[in-house]
């Protein structure tokens, strides 16, 4: 599955940024007019998670989102982490980071990220990973949308233990994401993720995730989020498959 695996990062990354339609001189002035004209957002959240799985314990959450909108283009940089600490002893410590260059044609987004996560409870040191994808909106307006993306990462992993602590491999992502507005101040989103490494057939992982958001004022808002993420073999006989993070937090825009 290796060389597959390489072959098909190969060809998603020339079909995504690659492509006639895209190419040379082209992407440079869609981006760069895109910039222009573009508009900022960003987010900061703070409040209380309840674990499950490898920590089973209430910890502080936050999280940070910062995008860059364009005509064609969108850029987009989150981070969100899980903390806790009981007796001088972290009883929760989780961090992950994402960042995304995105264009926009049509239905069509191509992408590339790059992420950062981080879960010692799981035996992560970190996990680096990039990669291309292609997404598609099969629904889109101002009230909701529906969308399928698949993605293709590099992934490089340092375990907290054992004799061999790193490993490079690539992993398959299947992603399908909802969102409806029921109205002005109220929101839901669901986020589902099907990852497939390339070194082992059984090798999998699922994550799930949705919330609902709540505007209190133009710039505060409270969200509920739930998320699950299983993972078929764990990286020792200690790891639980699941955990399970049901967060209640406070948000700010600006």
């Amino acid at each position: 599955m290796g060389s597959l695996s390489v072959k098909v990062f190969a060809l998603l990354a020339f079909l995504a940024f690659a492509s006639p339609a895209w190419a040379g001189e082209k992407v440079l002035d869609a981006i760069s007019s895109s910039v222009k004209k573009g508009k900022n957002n960003g987010s900061v959240s703070l409040g209380f998670a309840k674990t499950s799985g490898n920590t089973d314990t209430e910890s502080l959450s936050a999280k940070a989102n910062l995008s860059h909108k364009g005509e064609t283009t969108r850029f987009s940089l989150s981070a969100k982490s899980i903390y806790g600490r009981s007796d001088g002893a972290s009883t929760k410590e989780e961090l992950e980071t994402v960042f995304r260059a995105e264009l926009r044609k049509d239905k069509w987004f191509p992408f590339w990220d790059f992420s950062h996560y981080r879960n010692p409870f799981q035996k992560y040191d970190y996990r680096i990973a990039t990669g291309p994808g292609l997404g598609y909106f099969f629904l889109k307006d101002d009230a909701k949308y529906l969308s399928g993306s698949y993605y293709l990462y590099y992934n490089k992993d340092r375990l907290t233990e054992g004799a061999d602590r790193g490993y490079q491999y690539y992993i398959h992502n299947i992603e399908g994401r909802i969102r409806y507005k029921f109205s002005d101040s109220l929101k839901f989103k669901q986020k589902a993720v099907y990852k497939l490494t390339s070194k082992k057939p059984d090798d999998y992982y699922f994550i799930f995730e949705t919330s609902i958001v709540n505007d209190i004022t133009k710039r505060l808002a409270l969200e509920v989020t739930y998320e699950s993420k299983y993972q078929n073999l764990p990286v020792s006989d200690s790891v639980r498959k699941t955990d399970t993070n049901f967060t209640t937090s406070i948000r700010y825009n600006f």
